[in-house]
């Protein structure tokens, strides 16, 4: 799970960092700040749900794997 969180912590701030880079630089930081966010917004919000998805999908799917290996081993374990 960290590493899904400082996965989806950098790619935030690359977006973040390169939408306030490329607004004007007569504007105070604040405004920058805003405009930067307003542009990147959607997109950040929509990686953070695909990863999530992707991240959830997996944690089911290892779950799922694991138990079905412990099964196995469970009911082989006399026959060895």
């Amino acid at each position: 799970m960290a590493f899904l969180v400082l996965t989806s912590g950098l790619d935030n701030m690359i977006l973040v960092l390169r939408a306030i880079s490329q607004t004007d630089l007569n504007l105070p930081v604040p405004e920058r700040m805003a405009v930067g966010l307003k542009q990147v917004g959607v997109e950040m919000t929509v990686l953070l749900m695909v990863e999530e998805l992707i991240a959830a999908w997996l944690l089911w799917f290892v779950e799922i794997t694991v138990r079905f290996i412990s099964l196995c081993v469970v009911a082989w374990h006399p026959l060895i």
